[in-house]
């Protein structure tokens, strides 16, 4: 009977983590969301950087730590493909991370892959000036500060 229940918490416990648990660290931001919900994200005038991850991909983890410094106006949203497969077919993801960037809702490039900081925000400027280095003082190199990714009903 123990064995039983033992197990029976195991697998409880291994539910609730794949189903709470983002790669950001943030719980809670779970569910399939309708184009029109994900159409709320992208429209505006800023430029949005939509990456499809999965929370089991390493490099889409490594990603995640890059989007936090990406320097200027720009939204983050991030978008778990396991729950949001509609989503994912629509841009034609076939491997994560897959980055794509919008402006008043639409697409204006995309890339998969694992990028640093600087190359996402050096190929993000190329469709907006709401995307810029700031020099590191110390080094006299360039450093992205970070811009407080926002989180979304979408994350991974």
């Amino acid at each position: 009977m123990n064995k039983i229940m033992g197990i029976g918490l195991l697998a409880l416990i291994v539910y609730y983590g794949y189903n709470h648990y983002s790669s950001d660290g943030l719980a809670g931001i779970t569910g399939n969301y309708s184009d029109a919900d994900f159409e709320k994200q992208i429209e505006g005038p800023g430029l949005v950087l939509v990456k499809f991850g999965a929370p089991w991909c390493g490099p889409c983890r490594m990603i995640d730590e890059q989007l936090e410094h990406v320097t200027g106006n720009v939204e983050v949203v991030k978008i778990n493909v396991d729950r949001n497969r509609a989503l994912a077919s629509k841009f034609k993801v076939s491997g994560i991370p897959h980055t794509v960037i919008f402006r008043d809702g639409k697409p204006l490039g995309q890339f998969t892959g694992y990028r640093d900081a600087k190359a996402i925000s050096s190929w993000a400027r190329q469709f907006g000036s709401e995307v810029a280095p700031v020099q590191n003082a110390s080094t006299g190199g360039s450093m992205l500060q970070p811009n407080g990714v926002k989180t979304n009903p979408y994350a991974t």
